[in-house]
C-alpha cells in the first residue's frame, strides 16, 4: 500500500477458515486527495508554481485568471497535489464548468466534498458545518461564468478559518 498514489477499493474476502477481523488498514498518508489525474508529465513554470504556493502561504483565496487555454486548470492541480502536506483534510477538485446556475455552485461542492444536505440544513449551512475546524484546500475551476457565487465563497470562508481556495476564472 505504500506506493498507492490514488485511493483503491480493498475487498475481504469471507469465506469458513479464513479470519474474519483484521485491524484497520494502515497507509502513509490518510490525506484525501480528488484531483484530476494528470495523463501528461507537467514541464516548466516552476517559478509559477513557487507564487502560487506563496500566496497560498499567506492568503486564503487565490485566483488564477487569464485566457482560455493558458494552463490556470493545470497549474492549480498541479500546486494542489504539492501542497497535499499542508492540508490535514485533504485538498478538493471542483470542476464548474459545467454548472450553469449560480444557485448550484454550493450543491457542487458539497457533491464533491460528500456533504449531505438534510431537510432542515439547508446546503450552505452543511458546508459551513463539515467545512468548520477542518483544514483543506478546495480547488474551483472555471469560477467566469459563476461569479455572484463569490459570496458563497466568501461565507464558507469566514465560517472555516483554515479553509484556502485556489480559483481559476477566464475574469478577475
Amino acid at each position: 500500500l505504500k506506493d498507492l498514489l490514488d485511493p483503491v477499493r480493498i475487498y475481504q474476502v469471507q469465506a469458513d477458515g479464513l479470519a474474519q477481523s483484521f485491524p484497520a488498514i494502515r497507509t502513509i498518508d490518510t490525506r484525501p486527495k480528488r484531483l484530476p489525474a494528470q495523463l501528461t508529465s507537467f514541464i516548466g513554470r516552476e517559478q509559477d508554481i513557487g507564487r502560487v504556493s506563496e500566496l497560498l502561504e499567506r492568503d486564503r483565496l487565490v485566483t488564477l485568471a487569464g485566457p482560455g487555454g493558458s494552463g490556470k486548470t493545470r497549474l492549480a492541480v498541479l500546486v494542489a497535489d504539492r501542497l497535499l502536506p499542508r492540508f490535514d483534510d485533504g485538498v478538493f477538485f471542483v470542476p464548474l464548468a459545467p454548472v450553469r446556475d449560480t444557485e448550484m455552485v454550493p450543491s457542487t461542492i458539497a457533491g464533491v466534498l460528500g456533504v449531505k444536505e438534510g431537510p432542515d440544513l439547508p446546503v450552505v449551512a452543511a458546508l459551513e458545518e463539515h467545512l468548520g475546524d477542518r483544514r483543506l484546500l478546495l480547488v474551483l475551476d472555471n469560477f467566469e461564468h459563476l461569479l455572484p457565487a463569490a459570496s458563497v465563497v466568501s461565507r464558507l470562508l469566514g465560517a472555516a478559518p483554515q479553509v484556502k481556495v485556489l480559483a481559476t476564472s477566464r475574469a478577475v
